[in-house]
């Protein structure tokens, strides 16, 4: 087997660079432990390992969750201040739903890579 230092591949989906980032079920997940501001979803984002080492963009995050308002999974709140308040996110009906989809989609999807790496490194088993 080749050595992988040998080949690079920065920017080869092969290195994981342009896998989806799963913010939506996270936000959802966080949503679910109740109703956040933006910053503080934005925080807990940043704390996940494999968001770690490229953090989401703040106003990518921000579009995400008016998406996620305008199709009825998250309704936000604009808290009171005598400027504009934080804006508040919580969770509906329809977005726990998507979160349960969501479960069990991560599931069968973790699930398939488990075969998908046990058939590649099936060398090492023989």
């Amino acid at each position: 087997m080749l050595a992988q230092e040998a080949f690079p591949f920065d920017g080869c989906p092969c290195s994981g660079c342009n896998l989806p980032r799963f913010v939506l079920p996270l936000l959802l997940g966080m949503l679910d432990d109740g109703p956040q501001h933006g910053y503080q979803l934005l925080q807990r984002l940043g704390a996940f390992p494999t968001l770690q080492t490229s953090p989401p963009d703040k106003a990518g995050m921000y579009r995400l969750l008016k998406q996620m308002e305008d199709s009825g999974l998250v309704r936000g709140e604009q808290g009171p201040g005598r400027t504009v308040g934080k804006r508040s996110f919580r969770l509906t009906e329809r977005g726990r739903a998507c979160l349960d989809t969501w479960a069990a989609t991560l599931a069968r999807y973790q699930e398939d890579i488990a075969c998908i790496v046990r058939f590649l490194h099936r060398e090492e088993d023989a």
